[in-house]
């Protein structure tokens, strides 16, 4: 029988199995997993699966996920619908980072930014990625003539690390939303922070 492994969020990875086919002390066993992230020196560590004599768990040095700069939590609306992106890592003291937002030439966009995120369908194919008790504005932009504008946020040297959730309202011909606006995709990013979502 197969091992099986489950995904726990916050940087755990469990395998489990079943009561015939124990993961024994002193049998040598491989795991891996596939990761969009670069990996990076970490640590695994592994738990006693029936607790006995000795150490509950110990660790053990090996390549775990870099980290995950940005995650999209959703497609946007509108036709086209603008969709963003990051210009590189948001680490501390990267005073040349930047958002980059892509839609049709000469489009007006308000961004926007939330430190919580939501997931609210609004109707019309379009989702509110953040939370309106928490969000602010950035400022207006307008793409330029390839469709592309870049909103620079540099991150200080001694920056607290944060995540923020960033999307676009745009203002385009036909909007779905209320008649008046589309919506980007939405976009969590992690400033001088490590690991992953």
């Amino acid at each position: 029988m197969a091992h099986r492994f489950r995904w726990y969020g916050s940087g755990e990875l469990a395998w489990t199995a079943p009561a015939n086919n124990p993961q024994n002390w002193n049998q040598l066993f491989n795991f891996w997993f596939d990761s969009n992230l670069a990996p990076v020196a970490g640590n695994a560590t592994i738990d006693q699966a029936r607790i006995g004599a000795g150490a509950l768990n110990f660790t053990v040095p090996t390549t775990v996920p870099g980290l995950q700069p940005a995650m999209d939590l959703g497609v946007g609306c509108g036709t086209p619908a603008a969709n963003m992106s990051i210009n590189g890592v948001p680490s501390a003291g990267n005073a040349a980072f930047a958002l980059n937002i892509s839609s049709a030439p000469a489009t007006d966009i308000l961004l926007y930014f939330a430190d919580v995120a939501a997931n609210s369908p609004l109707g019309s194919g379009c989702t509110l990625y953040l939370d309106l008790a928490s969000f602010g504005a950035v400022g207006f932009y307008t793409t330029d003539g390839s469709g592309n504008v870049s909103v620079p946020i540099p991150v200080g040297p001694g920056q607290t690390p944060a995540d923020l959730i960033f999307q676009a309202a745009t203002f385009i011909p036909s909007p779905p939303l209320f008649g008046l606006i589309g919506l980007s995709n939405g976009l969590r990013v992690r400033f001088a922070g490590t690991g992953c979502y």
